[in-house]
């Protein structure tokens, strides 16, 4: 670890650990303010009327950091979370499963648009498929693709894998339908 980043780390530390807010604030002065002892300065007496006001303010700031994030999210913040991924709570559901399924949903949102995320999508509908992006052999053909069927469960038919394909390609790109055109 580099010496700026323990310093930072250091940083992160020191404000997490603070009990008082004017210690803190203290702490991030520069040097030419602190010319006299901590407890005898002007300034820092000033820190702490400001540091007892500041200190619910802080409070609430970290209870409403933790209800934006999915992993620390409680309840209505964790539904409303859920909601920005098409995850809702299901009936009698706690928020530990919701929260897996929200986060699950998270990861599948980020393969979205991918050829990983289009190859493991079709596999769940039963398609075993390749995909040969066209822009490797062509630079031209930079938006184009090719999905390959390698093997086929046929519990879905063609239609629902022109519509999976179309739902998690990339928006900028378009499947070749005709492989004889390459």
């Amino acid at each position: 670890m580099s010496e700026q980043a323990e310093q930072v780390k250091q940083v992160e530390l020191f404000a997490e650990t603070t009990e008082k807010l004017a210690d803190y604030l203290w702490w991030l002065l520069p040097v030419f303010f602190k010319k006299k002892a901590k407890y005898e300065s002007g300034i820092y007496q000033l820190l702490e009327v400001f540091g007892k006001g500041l200190e619910d303010v802080r409070e609430q700031i970290l209870l409403v950091s933790r209800q934006f994030a999915a992993k620390t999210a409680e309840g209505e913040y964790l539904d409303n979370i859920g909601l920005a991924y098409g995850t809702y709570r299901l009936p009698d559901q706690n928020d530990r499963k919701l929260r897996s399924r929200i986060m699950t949903a998270f990861e599948k949102k980020q393969k979205e648009g991918t050829a990983v995320g289009l190859i493991e999508s079709l596999k769940a509908l039963g398609f075993k498929v390749t995909i040969e992006e066209l822009y490797r052999k062509d630079r031209h053909r930079w938006a184009e693709f090719i999905v390959r069927i390698l093997k086929w469960d046929g519990k879905f038919s063609q239609d629902n894998f022109y519509a999976e394909v179309n739902r998690m390609k990339p928006a900028h790109t378009r499947m070749v339908a005709d492989p004889a055109v390459v």
